[in-house]
């Protein structure tokens, strides 16, 4: 007679389980996710170097080409900002979604990076350093 009521007993047991919320019956739950990438270029269409790109929590450095990726991003809607010797020089409201976003970024020209050369010299203007 035990051996007849076993299957019975687990199913009785399985089912006040399940609706106690003991045991959920559901898979856990995955965020999607996709990624920005893009190239970060200036006034001359020159790749900008060590440029922050930020989307919401997220950042990536731009690399010597100017590029940027970032993976791992929660869809939704952002402001994607590019940080320049901290200094936002770019906002854009983006949309990231499945898959990989493409947004290229050409920063203002006031906000050009370029090279200065001189002497720094003393009161006196003899160079300093040598």
């Amino acid at each position: 007679m035990l051996r007849r009521s076993a299957p019975l007993v687990v199913f009785a047991l399985a089912t006040a389980l399940i609706f106690s919320g003991c045991v959920a019956l559901t898979s856990p739950r995955i965020d999607p996710v996709g990624a920005v990438s893009g190239t970060v270029v200036d006034a001359n269409n020159k790749p900008v170097v060590g440029a922050i790109v930020a989307v919401g929590p997220w950042t990536a450095t731009t690399d010597s080409d100017g590029v940027y990726r970032i993976l791992g991003i929660r869809h939704g809607d952002y402001t994607l900002e590019v940080q320049l010797l901290g200094t936002v020089v770019f906002s854009a409201e983006i949309v990231v979604g499945s898959g990989e976003l493409k947004y290229d970024v050409a920063v203002p020209a006031q906000y050009t990076v370029g090279l200065v050369q001189g002497t720094v010299r003393d009161v006196n203007g003899l160079p300093l350093g040598e």
